[in-house]
């Protein structure tokens, strides 16, 4: 039987309230057995991330209080379709996934490098961040199938209470 498991790549500096409830939906909404975060040791355009060891021990803190949360730190130094998607299919034999990104994230996504191997075989749980709305989302991803001649499959997730809610406001809270 096939397993079916969100990736949540991203920074988590730190991880917070919004990361978590965005998780915890896309799991119902995808009917996804569990999730593993994945944060990378060394993110593009944040030069300034805190160490990966201790990035990792908060995640794995904060998630040990949230059923089918879990860490996972491939091996890669900055995380590329053809390079991070091979080892999580050896590491998870047998799975389907879902890959979760805020919106913020997925308005670049038609310029990813390699994204055609990525769109052809996974699903997205896009989190709405901010002000984004639906209609912003279903934009993008006609317009990415515009250009790549790619169909995505996706799914929106809505988590109001917390959209609003970034790393950087809490690093700035607590400093």
């Amino acid at each position: 039987m096939e397993r079916h498991i969100g990736i949540y790549p991203g920074t988590f500096d730190p991880v917070h309230a919004g990361h978590i409830a965005f998780a915890t939906q896309a799991m119902r909404e995808c009917k996804l057995d569990e999730i593993y975060f994945l944060p990378e040791p060394r993110p593009r355009n944040k030069p300034n991330a805190g160490e990966i060891g201790e990035r990792a021990r908060l995640l794995e803190y904060e998630l040990a209080k949230s059923a089918g949360l879990r860490v996972f730190c491939p091996l890669s130094e900055q995380y590329t379709t053809k390079e991070t998607l091979p080892e999580l299919s050896n590491e998870f034999e047998n799975t389907k996934f879902t890959m979760l990104v805020g919106s913020d994230v997925f308005k670049n996504i038609a310029d990813w490098n390699d994204v055609e191997i990525l769109l052809g075989g996974i699903d997205i749980a896009v989190g709405l961040r901010g002000h984004d709305t639906a209609d912003d989302i279903h934009a993008i991803a006609q317009k990415t199938k515009k250009k790549l001649g790619i169909e995505m499959n996706y799914k929106i997730i809505h988590t109001p209470k917390t959209r609003h809610i970034s790393s950087s406001q809490v690093r700035n809270k607590h400093s």
